[in-house]
């Protein structure tokens, strides 16, 4: 992912190019009066991104044939919508599939 920081008159803008479901980027524009703010925000932006493809990662390693129900229907969910937009609790359920699967 690409951002740019930048100073404009009196605040700081942070845009930066989030992937949509098709693939492609598109621009998002964030104002700020201090610099700390736009650093935090593209801080939790780096850790979703980097979450959403771990998450991927691990949807395609799973095993259909051994999920019940209520997994079934949570992997159908991720993997509709690319793992984009995933929760830390979706995340740490995801993983706890792999590994019950793994026998970890």
């Amino acid at each position: 992912m690409k951002a740019q920081i930048t100073k404009v008159n009196n605040y700081w803008r942070l845009i930066y190019y989030k992937p949509d479901r098709n693939s492609h980027l598109t621009a998002v524009t964030r104002h700020y009066l201090f610099p700390e703010g736009a650093f935090r925000h593209w801080q939790g932006i780096e850790k979703q991104v980097v979450r959403e493809h771990k998450a991927w990662a691990k949807l395609i390693s799973l095993n259909g044939l051994w999920l019940d129900v209520h997994e079934a229907k949570l992997v159908t969910k991720l993997y509709s919508t690319g793992c984009h937009n995933i929760t830390k609790r979706q995340y740490g359920y995801l993983s706890g599939i792999l590994e019950r699967q793994n026998g970890k």
